[in-house]
C-alpha cells in the first residue's frame, strides 16, 4: 500500500488544501507556508488527535470540523480484501473527522474523533449495480425511482431512460 495524497481542511492555517505524493516529495515554502501544518495532520492521522487543542482548528474556529483525508493507492491483496467496499479503482481513501467537544455537547472542551472510508457511490444505486443483465438493471433502476422520486427530481414517466437496451 503506497500513500498518494492528503487533503486537509479546517486544520491550523489550512482551510482547504490537497498535497499529492510521488516517489520522493520535498515540501518547500515560506514559513508559515503550512508545511508542518501538512505533516501534523498526517501525524493526527496516524496518532489520533490526542494532541489537537482548540487552537488548531482554522482561524481557531472549532464550529467547523477538521477533515484530513488520506489517500492510499497500490493496494496488495490483503488491503484490498480488507476494505473491499471502500476501494474504488485501486484506491482508498480514508478520513478523520475531529470535532471540538463542548461541555452542551457532552465533552469537556477537547477533541473528538471518527475515522470513515471513503465511498463513492450512492449508496442506493449499490443494488442497482449489483444486477447482472441490463434490463434487469432498467428494472431495478425504474424502481428505485419511483420508489423515491422526490430524491431524484423526477418521475419515471418524465425522465425516464429512453435507451433501450
Amino acid at each position: 500500500m503506497r500513500l498518494l495524497g492528503i487533503e486537509v481542511r479546517h486544520f491550523r492555517c489550512i482551510k482547504n488544501e490537497r498535497l499529492e505524493f510521488g516517489d520522493l516529495t520535498t515540501l518547500v515554502g515560506a514559513n508559515g507556508a503550512g508545511k508542518s501544518a501538512f505533516l501534523r495532520a498526517l501525524n493526527h492521522f496516524y496518532e489520533g488527535p490526542g494532541g489537537i487543542s482548540r487552537e488548531d482548528f482554522y482561524n481557531r474556529d472549532a464550529t467547523k470540523p477538521i477533515e484530513i483525508t488520506v489517500t492510499y493507492g497500490a493496494l496488495g491483496d490483503e488491503e484490498r480484501e480488507a476494505f473491499n467496499k471502500y476501494v474504488d479503482d485501486d484506491v482508498l481513501k480514508v478520513v478523520l473527522r475531529v470535532t471540538w467537544l463542548t461541555p452542551e455537547d457532552g465533552g469537556e472542551g477537547s477533541a473528538g474523533s471518527s475515522y470513515h472510508g471513503w465511498i463513492r457511490q450512492h449508496k442506493p444505486f449499490q443494488d442497482v449495480r449489483a444486477v447482472a443483465t441490463a434490463p434487469d438493471r432498467v428494472a431495478a433502476l425504474r424502481n428505485l425511482v419511483e420508489d423515491k422520486p422526490e430524491l431524484y427530481g423526477f418521475t419515471p414517466e418524465s425522465a425516464w431512460i429512453r435507451a433501450q437496451v
